[in-house]
């Protein structure tokens, strides 16, 4: 384990399974002067996998799997004088991870990410509830690959 805590390094057989230093921790929301003190996201059980290896553009790489968990969130923003909505919920999301074995740069990200959430209004409907799903791609293109 290293000196923050449990981290991908630690993860050095295939099937392998580690919760990260992260899980559970709490940090402020901090988004601009709109976002009142005291808003904060809580990490769920962060956990990383060790699934494999894979190819990405032809190079051997290392197949993380992350899963965040279930966290969740408050949040108060305050867009004009006297008046506050309030916004609660949670989210997950679960990706894979593609890391080159000899360059150890991230090749590819495929994320899956859901949040929940209910927001209090000051005015009618006064609450309103959304879910918002995002899928994500990430890829390294090389220069050769852009066009």
């Amino acid at each position: 384990m290293g000196p923050a805590g449990a981290g991908v390094q630690d993860l050095t057989a295939i099937g392998q399974k580690i919760v990260h230093a992260a899980a559970s921790t709490t940090g402020p929301i901090d988004l601009g002067s709109n976002v009142a003190e005291g808003s904060y996201y809580k990490n769920g059980e962060v956990t990383l996998e060790f699934k494999g290896i894979g190819v990405v553009n032809g190079v051997a790489c290392a197949l993380l799997g992350v899963d965040s968990g279930r966290g969740s969130f408050a949040m108060a923003l305050r867009p004009a004088p006297n008046v506050e909505i309030k916004t609660t919920g949670g989210s997950r999301y679960k990706a894979d991870i593609y890391v080159n074995l000899a360059t150890h740069w991230v090749s590819r990200v495929d994320a899956d990410e859901t949040v929940e959430s209910e927001t209090i209004l000051p005015t009618p409907p006064n609450k309103f509830d959304a879910v918002t799903e995002r899928t994500i791609c990430i890829r390294n293109v090389s220069a050769a690959g852009r066009s």
